[in-house]
């Protein structure tokens, strides 16, 4: 990867997290929704997804499992699909 490569790919990062940094703040305590899922539309689709569906996110990253779900947040698929771009190593 070249010097300006390098630089692209950090100010993509640096944006990805930019746009969820309440998100890495503000983690969720108790039962309690935490405020930015409450704000981002995101509480109901977690909170009722199946426990099967739960595993498979853990198994084989969110990402891969919201691009099949049709009911997914549109915001969260794409902060799926913008992680998966930057931790994606050439």
């Amino acid at each position: 990867m070249t010097r300006v490569g390098i630089l692209d790919h950090f100010e993509a990062a640096s944006a990805v997290l930019a746009s969820v940094r309440d998100v890495v703040h503000e983690r969720a305590v108790g039962r309690e929704q935490p405020r930015w899922c409450e704000e981002r539309g995101w509480t109901t689709f977690l909170r009722d997804m199946p426990d099967v569906e739960v595993l498979r996110a853990e198994r084989d990253g969110l990402g891969a499992l919201l691009e099949t779900m049709r009911d997914a947040p549109a915001s969260l698929t794409a902060l799926a699909r913008g992680v998966a771009r930057i931790v994606d190593l050439p």
